[in-house]
């Protein structure tokens, strides 16, 4: 119940701070199979299975999501904060939760992505297990 609540309070306070494009964000946030820099910013939640990990050039854990949605390739993952150590690995089932960002706002230095190859990846508030 406290994880519940807890989840609930956190999905009402991020939402509060949505964008001008938030309906259109949530509603599809991908062009030409990645997801939409016009909608840096805005809360989205991407569902799918873990294909691979690797380390950012500092680092920091990245993660790509297989969507399997005809059209969309593989979605490129990073959080503010580490998760738990062996909480995500490869062929996991995960919805993740956060924020359409570009990769250049992350790293201005284009290292991130040199790495990913990638314009936009998601910066994940959350991660939750599919059952």
């Amino acid at each position: 119940m406290r994880k519940l609540l807890t989840t609930t309070l956190l999905l009402l306070s991020v939402s509060a701070f949505a964008g001008q494009f938030a309906k259109e964000a949530n509603d599809n946030p991908f062009l030409n199979g990645q997801l939409n820099p016009k909608y840096e910013g805005e809360l989205t939640a991407l569902s799918g299975d873990i294909v691979e990990i690797v380390d950012d050039h500092k680092g920091k854990k990245i993660y790509k999501i297989n969507l399997n949605v005809a059209g969309i390739i593989p979605i490129w993952v990073t959080s503010f904060a580490p998760f738990a150590e062996g909480e995500i690995s490869l062929n996991s089932k995960l919805v993740f939760r956060g924020y359409i960002a570009a990769s250049d706002s992350l790293d201005p230095t284009g290292q991130l992505r040199a790495k990913i190859n990638c314009e936009t990846l998601l910066l994940a508030l959350q991660a939750d297990s599919i059952k």
